[in-house]
């Protein structure tokens, strides 16, 4: 009996510390001091003290963000790549609202595999294998533009049938989507398939 009330405590002593660490955590990231710029909008969008509740990033430097495009989900809204369009926001989002650097204060790498690769594809390629211009071609290309580094997977290629003239200008190729997924990993970049 003394034993089991022993790991009892033992765990209620984890629970705390963890909750306790988990507070102090999310304490840093809600003190972080955001640009005028982000408040600013937050007041003209969501209403006078938008700002003042408003929580921004801390961390600003350093960043290596790996992107997974690796379905063909679409945006409601505007009929281009859900998981495109969420690359566009996080470069948009350091750029725009924090004035960082790519390529010095962030690195964006973005790798098609499976059917997300459909939106690394020219508008030639995409409308022989989907009927339509691929509607994601010139997000990829800006992105491109700003430094964001892009790798088609050769595996998704030779599945599909597609050669290196069927890809956007400026997409390079890696022989396996998922593997350089993990290698970028175990080269300190966050993971992100949005």
């Amino acid at each position: 009996m003394l034993k089991q009330k022993h790991f009892i405590f033992l765990g209620l002593l984890i629970c705390a510390s963890t909750s306790a660490m988990a507070d102090s955590s999310y304490n840093k990231f809600k003190n972080s001091t955001c640009p005028d710029v982000v408040t600013e909008k937050a007041d003209a969008l969501f209403g006078a003290g938008s700002g003042d509740i408003t929580s921004c990033i801390s961390v600003r430097e350093d960043l290596k963000i790996v992107v997974a495009l690796n379905n063909k989900d679409i945006n409601s809204r505007n009929g281009k790549g859900q998981q495109v369009l969420n690359v566009k926001n996080i470069v948009a989002d350091y750029t725009e609202n924090y004035a960082m650097e790519s390529g010095k204060d962030f690195k964006v790498v973005v790798v098609g595999y499976g059917a997300g690769a459909r939106w690394l594809l020219s508008d030639d390629a995409y409308m022989l294998n989907f009927g339509v211009e691929n509607p994601s071609d010139d997000i990829v290309a800006t992105l491109l533009s700003t430094g964001v580094k892009v790798f088609m997977c050769q595996n998704t290629m030779k599945g599909n049938g597609w050669v290196s003239s069927d890809l956007i200008p400026g997409v390079e190729m890696v022989p396996a989507g998922v593997t350089a997924v993990i290698d970028f990993q175990n080269r300190d970049f966050t993971y992100i398939a949005p």
